[in-house]
């Protein structure tokens, strides 16, 4: 747990970047923002306070940011990178994304802003008895994104269909 006075100057470091960058640009970069700040570093070494904090400035801010996939594949127990997005289920369902049926991995989900330049989708699945978890490259999805719910979210509908060997 970090120093609660260590806390106190993160928290205001970013507030203040996120303010900074949103009142000079609106569609401010946000995640390379993050990067800039040691977001990645943060999640490793520190990941209950470095998810409090970033998720709590972004709120604060009305800013969005592909953090997310980042916790999820640290959660996951992958090294979470810029190129690599999770695939989240679809909409109104908590199944896992991913199924493999003779040999063929079929996915069908949601994912952030992200999967639109990643060069790797992470896609869960399977049952409780037998999950899997597989680095799909993004060349073989297909992502499109989602309009109606807040397009300026950056949601990302995705769809993997190939063999699973």
């Amino acid at each position: 747990m970090i120093d609660a006075d260590v806390r106190a100057s993160m928290e205001e470091t970013l507030r203040a970047a996120l303010a900074d960058a949103l009142a000079a640009d609106a569609r401010a970069d946000v995640d390379a923002l993050l990067a800039q700040l040691g977001w990645l570093e943060m999640l490793a070494d520190e990941p209950d306070d470095a998810i409090a904090i970033v998720f709590e400035a972004l709120g604060a801010a009305n800013a969005t940011a592909t953090a997310l996939d980042d916790v999820l594949a640290s959660a996951l127990g992958c090294a979470p990178r810029a190129g690599l997005a999770l695939l989240l289920p679809r909409f109104a369902t908590w199944d896992p994304a991913g199924r493999i049926d003779a040999g063929e991995l079929s996915a069908h989900g949601l994912a952030t802003a992200r999967a639109a330049g990643a060069d790797a989708i992470l896609v869960a699945g399977g049952t409780a008895a037998q999950p899997f978890l597989l680095e799909v490259p993004a060349s073989a999805t297909e992502v499109r994104a989602v309009h109606g719910i807040d397009p300026a979210g950056g949601l990302r509908a995705v769809k993997v269909k190939l063999s699973a060997a």
